[in-house]
C-alpha cells in the first residue's frame, strides 16, 4: 500500500494535469483557468464558467475530432517505510490431564495509518494471526540428521493450521494518519503477524507458571484439536475393526 499506493495516486495527479491540459486545448483557455475541486472540473471562460465532473471531462477531449486518450504515469520509490504498529492479545487454555493447549481468542489491534480498504486490512491481519498460530503450535521443518535432509516434504507432515485449529480472532483498526502515504496509509505486510506467537508464548508461560522459549510448543504440549482429531481417527478405525 505504501509503495505502490503512493506511486498510484502520482499517477492519478499526473492524469488529472493532462486531463487539464486537453480540457484546455479544447475549449481555447489558459491551463491555468481550469481548476479541479470538489471532484469536479471548473473551466472558467471569459463569458461563463461550466462544471463537469470527471466523466464528462473524459468525454469532453476523448469524443470529438480530434480527441485524445488521456493517461497518467508515475513512479515513486520510498527512502524509508513509516513503521506500522500492533499489539496482540492471546488466551489460551491448558488440559494438564491431556497435556493439550488450545487458544482460545486472538485481539490484535494494528495502526496502519488510514486503512483505504479496512476489509483488506482486516482480512490481512486474520491472515497474519493463522500464521503466527502456526508458528506457535505446530509448523515445525523437521530434519533427518542421519542423511541430513528435511523430512517435512508435504502437508502430511508439515502441520499447518486448520479452521478447527483456529480461535476466534478480533481484529481492531485504529484511526490514524501518516502524512507521507497515500491518502494517509502506511504499510500492514508482515506487521500482523508478527507479535501473534510472542503473545500466545506469554500467555502458555502464564498459565504453566514457567517461562517457555523454544517453537512450536507441540514440543511439550499438543495442540488439542489434533489430540481430538487423533482420537477420532482411532475410534472410528476400531470400530471399522
Amino acid at each position: 500500500m505504501y509503495v505502490a499506493g503512493n506511486a498510484v495516486k502520482k499517477a492519478a495527479d499526473n492524469l488529472l494535469s493532462k486531463l487539464k491540459l486537453a480540457l484546455a486545448e479544447k475549449y481555447d483557455i489558459p491551463k491555468e483557468k481550469i481548476f479541479w475541486e470538489k471532484h469536479r472540473f471548473i473551466i472558467s471562460k471569459p463569458d461563463k464558467s461550466d462544471e463537469l465532473d470527471f466523466k464528462q471531462a473524459i468525454q469532453a477531449v476523448t469524443f470529438h475530432q480530434k480527441g485524445t486518450i488521456i493517461m497518467g504515469n508515475a513512479s515513486f520509490k520510498a527512502g524509508a517505510s513509516p513503521p506500522p504498529f500492533a499489539v496482540c492479545w492471546a488466551q489460551v487454555a491448558l488440559d494438564r490431564y491431556t497435556n493439550s493447549l488450545k487458544v482460545l481468542h486472538v485481539i490484535e489491534a494494528v495502526d496502519v495509518g488510514t486503512a483505504v480498504n479496512p476489509k483488506i486490512v482486516s482480512g490481512q491481519v486474520d491472515g497474519g494471526i493463522s500464521m503466527g498460530v502456526g508458528y506457535a503450535m505446530m509448523e515445525q521443518i523437521e530434519i533427518n540428521h542421519r542423511s541430513q535432509k528435511p523430512i517435512s516434504s508435504d502437508l502430511l507432515h508439515y502441520r499447518m493450521p486448520l479452521v478447527t485449529d483456529m480461535p476466534e480472532t478480533h481484529v481492531y483498526i485504529a484511526k490514524s494518519y501518516e502524512p507521507t502515504g497515500p491518502l494517509g496509509a502506511k504499510s500492514v505486510g508482515e506487521l500482523a503477524t508478527v507479535p501473534v506467537a510472542a503473545a500466545i508464548g506469554n500467555a502458555v508461560a502464564n498459565v504453566l507458571g514457567e517461562s517457555v522459549n523454544k517453537l512450536p510448543f507441540s514440543h511439550q504440549l499438543v495442540p488439542a484439536n489434533y489430540r481430538l482429531f487423533t482420537r477420532t481417527v482411532a475410534k472410528e478405525v476400531n470400530d471399522d475393526n
